[in-house]
């Protein structure tokens, strides 16, 4: 034993302890990343103390993160958690208790403020939604509750998304204990909130990683409908927090859209149980594919459409751009990780559709949706509304993926998944943190930000860059989609045009917030490195070194986390990438991620070092008339008037407006799917 590295070591020996206890470590680990947030969330909902309720969020995020690092540990996959008949009955009355709050709380509201759309068409959905689920489990399925087991499956795949759920989503929870303190004190200064809605907002955070966990690790379709149903609930109390009128309006638009996808579950449940498999395990529907068995065309159509609407892919992008201009921060960071999860489906489901004109026409949809939103980006001067589109439309590159299907896209894909999930995270934290600093998102108004914070500023460049160059390891998955995009016969020109334009178009709207960062008027102010906040400044390092640390490591990576799930797939990894000295190599070409670190290191180190400023040699700027004074910013122009200096950016809102290019972008997304399901007849 004294030749196995003690994290191997403890792990041994709880295993060892667990099993003779009669309790398997793999399954105490999955029961615990999906319960203990929902547990200790319904303690924040009671516990009045601050600080106390900010220990409970720092020891949840110690265990979760803990916990999923044990969980990758374990020694053989797939882990199958076969539900007792107790945990089948609260999974089916929780599913009807959740479905009919829904509509309470819609029919509620409709009582309070009159009738509207979003609430009707809530009430809808939600009815739409339960009425198959409960006529099917209660009238047709053979016995009540029905036993479809496993319940729980955790593959490679599924065992990714758990982790990276359990490893930032705490982080956004530790950021948020100061974030809402900051919040609700500027709130009630402005007199609109009298008394504080922490434990409300605590208990959906921590309800919603739970949530997110059991959609990562469900197989059996009746429990990933629930915990799915779960999510959605949360996301919608999260966005409605504040309650202005406009986070209400924003919160129910985004609770009708998302059922959308419960209503595609409820449906794709009796399909697949009255298919010739006679089964609703999403694992052995993949197994077979659409190929083998025809009829499952339909239902894994479904789940494509639950997963666009989750992730706010065309036409349903409203939703996710509107919930970006009502919420808090941390709701915005949190809701990332909620979109994934629409792809992540699409993007497991991949191998069962692979090669047929069904994933062709899913390949063009993705591409057209991912430029689509990068359009739109273009005219936000919000940093969250930018955010909001560069992650649908990256998001909407992981549905190119799935579509494509070959080993080099569904590496492309999980790359994708990883590298998204960890920058836009960051981003979303940055853009709060700066918000609270400047009370505004407005990017114009982030001019001359790396000199008054400049800490915070070089995250926040760090992290833009994350996204958009090189070493970083999104760009490679890029790359290798355009790749994989190549060859897909005749509609490839079509899907690489769309992605080398929404590629153009994140080039532009990144370029113009690291302009605004970077610009500042003429002054004699120095900078200043801010003060340290472990709240805001530790979790935006960690997540940072997270962002380099997997890009440097990207090799040792791609074989301990990607590998597995390419051969899990039924794929051969070397189609895709081999490794050498930590470098990945494809047929196009190889990537060498550290040694480009260092050298952009060194690059950027050596003029700081060697180059200072003398006073003697510095120069006003010229601002198109003669200087009022060195380091002011005002110019003496036509009839000696003082003028001030005035900077900004072009947005194009007249030609990329999000209102404007709705008026093509909708009706183009609807068509587009009309398409997509009608290639599941032909």
């Amino acid at each position: 034993m004294r030749d196995v590295a003690p994290l191997n070591l403890f792990c041994y020996n709880l295993q060892r302890y667990c099993t003779l206890g009669g309790f398997p470590v793999a399954e105490v680990l999955i029961r615990w990343l999906i319960l203990l947030p929902i547990v200790t969330g319904s303690i924040c909902l009671v516990v009045k103390k601050p600080e106390a309720r900010a220990g409970i969020v720092y020891l949840t995020a110690v265990f979760l993160i803990v916990s999923s690092i044990l969980l990758a540990q374990q020694w053989s996959l797939p882990l199958k958690y076969y539900a007792g008949p107790t945990s089948k009955w609260i999974v089916l009355v929780l599913g009807m208790v959740m479905l009919a709050y829904i509509v309470f709380v819609a029919a509620m509201d409709i009582r309070r403020r009159g009738v509207s759309l979003h609430s009707v068409l809530t009430i809808v959905v939600a009815l739409a939604a339960a009425t198959p689920t409960a006529v099917f489990q209660l009238a047709l399925a053979p016995e009540v509750p029905l036993v479809a087991n496993p319940a729980l499956y955790v593959d490679h795949f599924s065992l990714l998304r758990g982790i990276l759920i359990s490893v930032t989503c705490p982080l956004i929870c530790v950021y948020a204990v100061r974030y809402m303190k900051n919040h609700e004190e500027h709130l009630t200064h402005l007199g609109e909130l009298k008394g504080t809605r922490q434990p409300r907002f605590f208990f959906y955070m921590l309800v919603l990683i739970g949530a997110m966990n059991g959609v990562a690790f469900s197989d059996n379709l009746l429990w990933l409908a629930f915990f799915w149903g779960l999510t959605t609930l949360c996301a919608y109390a999260l966005i409605r927090h504040d309650e202005t009128p406009e986070a209400i309006v924003g919160a129910f638009r985004t609770l009708w859209i998302c059922l959308i996808g419960n209503v595609c579950f409820s449906i794709a449940i009796i399909l697949s149980w009255y298919s010739p498999l006679n089964t609703i395990s999403l694992s052995t529907l993949v197994a077979n594919g659409a190929v083998a068995y025809p009829v499952l065309f339909l239902p894994f159509a479904l789940l494509c459409l639950a997963g666009i609407t989750k992730a706010a892919q065309i036409p349903f992008h409203g939703w996710g751009i509107k919930a970006a201009l009502v919420s808090p921060a941390p709701v915005h960071a949190i809701l990332h990780p909620f979109m994934t999860t629409g792809v992540f489906i699409v993007l497991y489901m991949s191998p069962g559709f692979v090669g047929t004109q069904f994933a062709t026409f899913l390949a063009i949809f993705g591409a057209a949706s991912s430029l689509s939103l990068g359009l739109i980006a273009i005219s936000q001067r919000g940093s969250i509304s930018i955010l909001v589109c560069s992650a649908i439309s990256n998001l909407a590159l992981i549905i190119v993926c799935a579509g494509i299907g070959t080993p080099l896209a569904l590496t492309a894909g999980v790359m994708l998944v990883i590298f998204l999930t960890i920058s836009m995270i960051l981003l979303y934290l940055c853009a709060g943190a700066i918000e609270q600093h400047i009370r505004s998102n407005d990017v114009e108004n982030m001019e001359g930000l790396a000199r008054r914070q400049p800490l915070l500023a070089g995250i926040t460049m760090t992290a833009i860059l994350s996204l958009l160059v090189a070493p970083f390891g999104i760009l490679l998955s890029k790359w290798a989609a355009i790749q994989a995009a190549s060859v897909i016969g005749i509609w490839s020109s079509l899907v690489l045009a769309l992605l080398m334009l929404s590629i153009g178009a994140a080039t532009v709207f990144w370029a113009k917030w690291l302009g605004r960062i970077l610009c500042q008027s003429p002054t004699s102010e120095s900078a200043r490195l801010e003060p340290f906040i472990s709240h805001y400044h530790g979790v935006l390092l960690t997540l940072l070194g997270f962002a380099v640390l997997s890009s440097v490591f990207i090799a040792p990576l791609y074989n301990a986390a990607i590998v597995p799930i390419i051969i899990g797939a039924g794929y051969d990894p070397t189609l895709a990438f081999t490794t050498e000295a930590w470098f990945l190599r494809a047929t196009g070409g190889v990537f060498a991620g550290w040694p480009i670190f260092i050298v952009v290191a060194i690059v950027l180190l050596i003029p700081l070092a060697t180059m200072k400023a003398k006073p003697e040699a510095t120069r006003p700027a010229f601002m198109c008339g003669e200087n009022v004074e060195i380091g002011s910013d005002e110019f003496v122009a036509v009839a000696d008037e003082r003028t001030p200096l005035m900077t900004g950016g072009f947005y194009i809102e007249g030609l990329l407006g999000e209102q404007r290019l709705d008026r093509f972008v909708i009706p183009a997304g609807i068509v587009l799917l009309v398409i997509l399901f009608a290639m599941v007849a032909i």
